[in-house]
């Protein structure tokens, strides 16, 4: 069994060096590294009651905004931007989401590297998008938040309890 694993890993390793190749070396460490998790505020959700729980794990507050906006301190609370809170230490774990009063998810748990792609789309409140393969929902809820109410999001996705994410967001 040893030789087997062994056989796979050499076998990944020569794959993607040729694919990457000087970059492998950084890139393969990089993956070793712990996955860094975030919870972004659902901007439909009732903003206080997830700020407090988030706040009380001692998870810091920081507002993202998409490569082409350059915040300034007034915009803190923009639309162009995403309350998102991270660790502060490895210990720390976010509270399980739960529902708001207003019945949607508070905020949204993933892996922080989820936010790039959504933050180089530079979506803007008039933008139209397209996510064809929605569920579990990450980045179409980071888009929704952009969008506000003003864009266009098309969320499509074929299984059932996968869409189901969708809705307890308030995507659908």
């Amino acid at each position: 069994m040893q030789r087997k694993k062994a056989s796979s890993l050499e076998d990944f390793q020569a794959f993607y060096s040729e694919q990457f190749g000087e970059d492998w070396p950084l890139i393969f460490e990089s993956l070793k590294l712990p996955t860094q998790h975030c919870a972004v505020v659902n901007k439909f959700s009732a903003h206080r009651e997830a700020h407090e729980k988030l706040s009380s794990v001692a998870a810091k507050l920081h507002y993202v905004s998409s490569f082409n906006e350059t915040p300034t301190p007034e915009d803190v609370q923009n639309q162009f931007q995403l309350p998102c809170y991270f660790p502060s230490s490895e210990n720390i774990r976010f509270p399980k989401q739960g529902e708001t009063s207003n019945r949607y998810f508070d905020y949204y748990l993933l892996d922080a590297s989820s936010l790039l792609p959504v933050l180089a789309l530079d979506v803007f409140p008039e933008s139209t998008v397209l996510d064809m393969c929605a569920a579990p929902g990450g980045k179409s809820v980071l888009i929704s938040q952009f969008l506000l109410t003003k864009g266009c999001l098309v969320a499509s996705e074929v299984v059932n309890h996968r869409r189901a994410n969708l809705i307890k967001v308030g995507l659908i």
